[in-house]
C-alpha cells in the first residue's frame, strides 16, 4: 500500500493513510527526505480489522446530531473518533470527509472504507451521512 500523509499530529510527525499500491512512504527525520518501503497487506488488514472491531463496541451508542462521541454520536461524529483513534486525523462532518478521499465504484468497496450518501432527503445533492464499511473482503 502507498500511504497518503493525510496530515500532520502534534510532534509534527506525518500521519499516513493507506491507498491502493504495494508501499508506505514516510519522512526520514534526519535528511528530510522521504523514503519508500514495502508495507504487506497482511499489515493493513490486522489494521482494519482492529479498526472495524473497535468501532463496533460502540454498537447501540445513542445517536445525537452533531455529538462527537464517545457517549452520543452522529454518523460522521463517529468515523471521526474511530479514525482518530487510529492516529487518521478526519474532518468534522460528513461533507469535508468525503472531500478528503478517493471515490471508488461500488463494487470496489472495501472493509474499512468509509461510504458516503445523501440520507433520507433525496431532493439534496450533497452528503449527509457516512458510515464504515464491514464487508467482509479485502482490497488486493
Amino acid at each position: 500500500m502507498m500511504a497518503n500523509i493525510l496530515s500532520t499530529n502534534a510532534e509534527g510527525k506525518d500521519l499516513l493513510v493507506p491507498s491502493k499500491t504495494d508501499t508506505v512512504t514516510i519522512d526520514t527525520l534526519s535528511t528530510k527526505n522521504r523514503i519508500s518501503l514495502p508495507l504487506p497487506n497482511t499489515l493493513v488488514n490486522k489494521q482494519i480489522d482492529r479498526l472495524v472491531e473497535y468501532a463496533r463496541k460502540y454498537i447501540g451508542t445513542p445517536y445525537r446530531r452533531g455529538s462527537k462521541g464517545p457517549n452520543r454520536f452522529d454518523c460522521s461524529g463517529f468515523t471521526q473518533y474511530i479514525f482518530n483513534h487510529f492516529s487518521y486525523s478526519l474532518n468534522a462532518s460528513s461533507a469535508s470527509q468525503y472531500l478528503q478521499g478517493i471515490s471508488v465504484k461500488d463494487e470496489e468497496i472495501c472493509r474499512g472504507d468509509l461510504v458516503f450518501f445523501k440520507g433520507r432527503n433525496s431532493r439534496r445533492s450533497n452528503v449527509g451521512h457516512v458510515y464504515t464499511s464491514s464487508v467482509p473482503n479485502y482490497c488486493k
